[in-house]
C-alpha cells in the first residue's frame, strides 16, 4: 500500500513539475518575443511543446513565432516556417 501512495505523490510531483517547467519556458518566449528574438522565442515555445504538447498556449505561440520567423527567412525557408505555422495553430484549438 505504501508502495502505491508514493508512487501516487511521485506522478503528481513529476506532473506538477512538468507543468511549472512549461510555464517557465513560455515565460522565457515571451521575454525573447517582447526584444524582438524570434528565433529564441521559437526555440523556448518549441522546448515547451515538447515539455507540454497539449498545452495550447505553448502551441499557439509556438506558431506565431513560426509565422514571425518565416517572414524574414530566406525564400527557401518560409513556406516550412509557415507549414508548421498553420500545424501548430490547429493542434492549438483542437
Amino acid at each position: 500500500m505504501k508502495i502505491i501512495f508514493a508512487a501516487i505523490l511521485l506522478t503528481a510531483v513529476l506532473a506538477f513539475a512538468q507543468a511549472e517547467n512549461t510555464a517557465d519556458l513560455i515565460e522565457k518566449g515571451n521575454k525573447a518575443f517582447e526584444n524582438f528574438d524570434n528565433n529564441t522565442a521559437l526555440s523556448f515555445y518549441d522546448k515547451a511543446v515538447k515539455t507540454d504538447a497539449n498545452n495550447c498556449e505553448a502551441l499557439w505561440k509556438l506558431a506565431r513565432a513560426h509565422v514571425d520567423v518565416g517572414e524574414v527567412a530566406e525564400e527557401k525557408e518560409q513556406e516550412a516556417h509557415y507549414l508548421d505555422a498553420e500545424k501548430f495553430a490547429r493542434r492549438a484549438v483542437e
